[in-house]
C-alpha cells in the first residue's frame, strides 16, 4: 500500500506493528539471561519472521500458558527468542511455533534434543 507524499510522489506505508519506535532496543520480555530458572531447561530459537510486537505477541499469547513453560525472553533485534522450559523435549515448543508458521531454527537446546522440523 502506498499513501500520497505532500508532492504527489508515493511513499510505501509501514505495517503498524512494525512502526513503532522500540525504545527498549528491542529487547522485550520479563527474563532475562540472568533471571532465568537455574534448574530449568533452555532452548534458544532463531525466528527470521519476528521483527515486531505483533509477532511477539502472538507467540507469547501461546506459550506463555503452556504447562513447562517457565519464562519467554524476547530480542526482537536479534530475532531470538529464549525459553525456559520444565519439558523433556523442545518438540511442544517447535510444534507451537511451526504451527504459528514461525518457522523455528534452534539455536541451542540445553537438552541437547531437537525434535521436529526446525529449518526449512
Amino acid at each position: 500500500m502506498h499513501k500520497m507524499g505532500l508532492e504527489g510522489t508515493r511513499a510505501p506505508i509501514t505495517p503498524q506493528c512494525c512502526a513503532d519506535d522500540c525504545s527498549n532496543g528491542g529487547v522485550s520480555g520479563h527474563a532475562t539471561a540472568a533471571t532465568l530458572p537455574s534448574d530449568a531447561a533452555s532452548a534458544v530459537f532463531l525466528i527470521q519472521k519476528m521483527d515486531c510486537p505483533t509477532e511477539e505477541r502472538l507467540i507469547r499469547d501461546r506459550l506463555e500458558g503452556m504447562a513447562g513453560v517457565e519464562t519467554l525472553s524476547f530480542n526482537l533485534l536479534q530475532r531470538e527468542l529464549t525459553i525456559a522450559h520444565r519439558l523433556p523435549s523442545i518438540a511442544p515448543l517447535v510444534s507451537v511455533l511451526t504451527a504459528l508458521d514461525m518457522e523455528p531454527a534452534v539455536k541451542s537446546d540445553s537438552l541437547g534434543s531437537v525434535s521436529g522440523p526446525t529449518d526449512r
